[in-house]
């Protein structure tokens, strides 16, 4: 899917529910694969409290569209630790 996306030009994409259903090393993946940033604003790790910036996770990302600049934020649904298939128990959404 990513390959696709990066043929699309994708500006970004949100982490999503489904982003946490084959764990980290799947995320991590996906992140360096594509050609764009996957922001998330409202995921922490739980033991820290900062965005996972080392699996590729940023809380925004920006862009210019017709010479404007464009803040371009991510989010997460709180019901993501019961949407997943995988544990989500480091995480604070």
């Amino acid at each position: 899917m990513v390959e696709v996306m990066n043929a699309m030009q994708y500006d970004a994409s949100a982490v999503g529910n489904h982003e946490f259903d084959f764990g980290l090393d799947v995320i991590k993946a996906r992140t360096e694969q594509a050609s764009f940033p996957y922001p998330n604003a409202n995921t922490r790790w739980r033991s820290s409290g900062f965005t996972p910036i080392e699996i590729g996770i940023l809380p925004y990302t920006l862009t210019t569209v017709n010479d404007i600049r464009v803040g371009i934020i991510g989010l997460t649904t709180r019901d993501t630790p019961t949407a997943t298939r995988t544990m989500c128990a480091s995480w604070i959404f």
